[in-house]
């Protein structure tokens, strides 16, 4: 009996050792199909995924769309203006001029509520606000409502402290989440304080991560001791995903993501030590 009760012991411990890390499509599945596209993301969950993460604008028409930026507005939908002077009939218009998606006429610039209607149920979306205005936190949850989508299954995203703060005040029963790089281009680390301050002034339960690979676990504990949840981006290869391990994070991001779950048992630096949900 004691041998059983210290097998069965010492295999839980085993089963605990290992790191569960929740994996986000970044834009999608974008090495699949077109980013920020719903293909991408109905392709995105079909293959597993649990998390996808999008981006949003707040347009002077009132409508939230899901696109990068003016950079991918122009390279994807041939539009040479800031995001939020796109009006619905530019939008309902567009078609992918992207020289790699050109075979997919068909798709056009979606809105908020064309991509909260690919979430499953169980899964799960992050929105990330890239422009904010008066009146973006009620048509946002009115597309979530309308989408059918319990507010557990939203998080909302942004490298901005200020739109995070108010939305936040405006609905609090989201999760909230910022974003920071954590390295400058000359490889200067920021403060793990002044990412604590940013992220409990935001409302923040979770720190979103860029430019991570100078960061070690202790710098991640502290982020951690301090009540919140981290998570690396883009983590797209092996060494990436082996940062992530060394580090303790509690999810990534990743362009890749079908990529790193089908591959996760070829990567000796990390094999044993992960699961990848």
């Amino acid at each position: 009996m004691k041998r059983s009760v210290l097998f069965i012991i010492g295999l839980a411990t085993s089963v605990c050792s290992f790191a569960q890390i929740d994996v986000v499509g970044h834009r999608g599945e974008p090495r699949l199909a077109p980013e920020n596209t719903v293909k991408g993301f109905e392709l995105a969950y079909k293959i597993g995924a649990n998390w996808t993460e999008c981006d949003l604008h707040y347009t002077k028409s009132g409508e939230i769309i899901i696109v990068h930026g003016p950079a991918e507005l122009k390279s994807y939908w041939g539009i040479d203006k800031p995001v939020g002077y796109v009006n619905p009939s530019e939008r309902q218009r567009a078609k992918l001029v992207h020289k790699e998606w050109k075979n997919l006429p068909d798709l056009r610039i979606p809105v908020l509520l064309d991509v909260l209607k690919c979430v499953p149920k169980g899964r799960f979306i992050e929105c990330e606000i890239k422009g904010y205005a008066s009146g973006f936190a009620k048509a946002f949850d009115d597309a979530r409502k309308e989408a059918g989508l319990d507010v557990s299954q939203v998080a909302v995203i942004s490298f901005s402290q200020k739109a995070l703060a108010d939305f936040h005040s405006k609905y609090p029963e989201y999760k909230i989440r910022y974003i920071a790089v954590a390295a400058d281009k000359n490889g200067n680390v920021k403060s793990p304080e002044d990412l604590i301050n940013n992220a409990k002034y935001a409302g923040a339960e979770q720190i979103s991560l860029g430019n991570y690979m100078k960061l070690d676990k202790a710098y991640v504990d502290k982020l951690k001791a301090a009540g919140f949840r981290v998570n690396f981006w883009c983590v797209d290869n092996e060494a990436q995903l082996a940062k992530a391990v060394e580090c303790g994070v509690d999810t990534i991001t990743s362009n890749r993501a079908d990529y790193l779950k089908k591959n996760l048992p070829t990567f000796k630096s990390v094999a044993g030590k992960v699961e990848l949900r």
